[in-house]
């Protein structure tokens, strides 16, 4: 009998869609148990989590030239998405404006770098940044839920809480420590520190963006996610984590891509 063995990528993608599977049951026992609860938000942010894993799932899987041809689609859409958002007023502010898109188009010709390297470490600090990056935003959202009561940012993010924020990065560090000591074999503190750095720099990303969007005058960069808005809404978050996913990666293989 053959000897068939998982890649870490490939063992890191079944276990986030075991994850999605676990979540979609819990709320559809949840619609059933408790038909009173409004958990309508929540499962149209789960539909676009589908989406946005499916996407993630063909870069991760595909050849390096379909991943990276992938990512310059992400690329272009965000652009794209951001410059409409601008608006010719705002494109006035040229330093402003190219800020912002070199920011973009740094972050994610870093990903491209990561998801066409020969080996597997790469790809696997390109998933653990985006994975812990996303899972940040929803332990925010969920602990700003039900602890929240305190507004961190009311202006820029209204719906930001200091419960929901800590709570978000208590629960970063912890994935982290479980993701990337397993899947990476890195030793205790600097997966801490990696969980660490990815939440706090998550969270200023997102709220960087929201200060572009009430500048633009704006609730969304676009439509594209149900209960999320457009691509740019997702990513804005890992246009400051995916750098340090890259600098991680290259600290502790000692500069080897």
């Amino acid at each position: 009998m053959p000897n068939f063995q998982l890649l870490p990528s490939q063992e890191l993608v079944i276990g986030v869609l075991a994850l999605l599977c676990i979540i979609a049951l819990i709320c559809k026992a949840i619609n059933v148990i408790l038909p009173e609860t409004d958990i309508r938000d929540f499962t149209e942010r789960l539909f676009s989590w589908w989406i946005v894993f499916g996407y993630l799932a063909l870069i991760v899987l595909s050849p390096a030239l379909i991943s990276s041809l992938l990512v310059v689609v992400i690329l272009l859409q965000s652009l794209h998405e951001y410059s409409r958002a601008l608006g010719p007023a705002n494109k006035d502010n040229l330093p402003h404006y190219l800020f912002y898109g070199w920011l973009i188009l740094f972050s994610l010709t870093l990903a491209i770098i990561l998801v066409t390297a020969e080996k597997q470490e790469p790809l696997i600090w390109f998933c653990c940044a985006v994975l812990l990056t996303q899972l940040n935003d929803v332990y925010q959202y969920v602990c700003g839920k039900i602890w929240g009561s305190r507004k961190i940012t009311p202006t820029l993010s209204p719906n930001k809480t200091l419960e929901g924020v800590i709570g978000g990065m208590c629960f970063t560090v912890l994935t982290a420590i479980a993701l990337c000591t397993y899947f990476l074999a890195i030793d205790f503190s600097t997966a801490l520190l990696f969980g660490l750095l990815v939440s706090i720099l998550g969270f200023f990303g997102d709220i960087t963006f929201s200060a572009l969007k009430r500048r633009c005058e704006i609730k969304d960069f676009g439509n594209i996610f149900p209960g999320f808005g457009g691509l740019l809404d997702r990513l804005d978050s890992c246009t400051f984590t995916l750098p340090v996913g890259f600098f991680f990666y290259l600290l502790v293989s000692g500069g080897s891509l």
